[in-house]
């Protein structure tokens, strides 16, 4: 199968492209022929070796067809999705044509609440976006760039901030919060504590495994998210698909911040 792999995993590598086998199946894995995969910033610090817990092969998450399931947990053939679980870690990840994971299978919001989202044009901030407007929910996302502020009110949000590590002093006192979901690190951590009144829900996107015991993949409602995004619910359309020869541009769009929502590259 065709593969892209670091050059140095665990240090500043380049993309090489090979020619490696298929994964051989393992009792409680499913093997996975991609159909494609999306990308993350986490791809890049693994690229820079910034973090030394790095596989060959990269990318966190795929979507694609059971290859095989040694205990007949699938159906070869069948549409399945992979998401963390060691993938890019100490396991093999989606950068390839299959890919061999471990079998596995968040902020509650109720109509009329408000949720903060510090980051919103990234793509899991538009995501949330499109899950908490479709609950009802109200939503103020932060954004530093200034030209994507007609963006995030085109997908249903009521507010838009520029993004400000004084944003506590900018948010009136009359503004009520009901949970805050941080993506974009750790300096902003004291400044959204700030925004907090007792009660509020506060979650921080970080360096967690989904797929693991501490975070199985059966707390995310993929099937139900996928049958909402079929019906047209969730507005899920990438803002741009690259194939797999072009994972290289597809980097440097995304180190540059030109992205504007979620890439996906084509395998095959």
């Amino acid at each position: 199968m065709k593969a892209i792999t670091l050059s140095n995993p665990g240090q500043p590598s380049t993309y090489i492209f090979k020619e490696i086998p298929i994964p051989s199946p393992l009792p409680g894995h499913v093997v996975i022929k991609i159909k494609a995969f999306g990308l993350n910033h986490a791809e890049i610090y693994m690229r820079h070796g910034d973090w030394p817990e790095t596989a060959e092969i990269s990318g966190i998450e795929c979507v694609g067809t059971v290859h095989s399931s040694p205990e007949g947990t699938f159906v070869p053939g069948t549409k399945v999705t992979a998401v963390m679980g060691g993938m890019d870690r100490n396991i093999p990840g989606s950068y390839a044509e299959y890919t061999r994971v471990p079998i596995g299978n968040n902020l509650e919001l109720t109509k009329g609440q408000t949720l903060l989202v510090r980051g919103g044009t990234s793509a899991l901030g538009q995501a949330a976006i499109n899950l908490t407007v479709n609950a009802g929910a109200n939503v103020i996302a932060t954004t530093r760039n200034a030209e994507r502020v007609k963006m995030l009110l085109e997908v249903g949000v009521h507010r838009v901030e520029l993004e400000s590590a004084k944003l506590a002093v900018m948010l009136s006192k009359e503004t009520i919060i009901d949970s805050i979901l941080n993506l974009i690190g750790n300096g902003v951590i004291l400044d959204s504590l700030a925004i907090m009144p007792t009660g509020v829900h506060f979650s921080f996107f970080g360096s967690f495994v989904y797929g693991t015991p501490r975070f199985p993949l059966s707390y995310v409602p993929l099937q139900r998210i996928a049958n909402d995004v079929s019906a047209g619910r969730y507005i899920a359309k990438p803002s741009r698909v690259f194939d797999f020869e072009e994972i290289e541009e597809a980097h440097k769009m995304m180190e540059e911040n030109r992205a504007g929502g979620k890439m996906v590259v084509k395998v095959g």
